[in-house]
């Protein structure tokens, strides 16, 4: 799982994933984009879930978005996601994590 502070670094880090890991099958997940479409990619099952904390916790809120099986957790950008104000959706996050990963 990689959280980012914003909806274009998330796509730019999907693409990348996209290019470079074919075999990955990688979802991108922020506000903006229809839930219903989200939330069928999740369903189908992901290798790697791109996204911004506020949809990452309202799609762990809706139970459809399970931390369960995450083994590596990537904050990119955490200096600028911290001097924004994503410092509690992190923990937030954090706390829904297995304590092994």
């Amino acid at each position: 799982m990689v959280v980012i502070p914003t909806r274009e670094l998330a796509k730019q880090v999907e693409k990348e994933f996209k290019e470079s890991a074919l075999y990955l099958n990688t979802v991108c997940i922020y506000r903006g984009v229809s839930y219903i479409t989200q939330e069928s990619a999740l369903s189908r099952g992901v290798d790697v879930v791109v996204g911004t904390p506020g949809i990452i916790i309202d799609l762990i809120n809706n139970n459809c978005l399970k931390l369960v099986e995450v083994q590596y957790l990537v904050l990119d950008e955490a200096g600028q996601m911290l001097a924004v104000g994503f410092e509690e959706d992190v923990e937030v996050i954090l706390q829904n994590l297995p304590s092994e990963r």
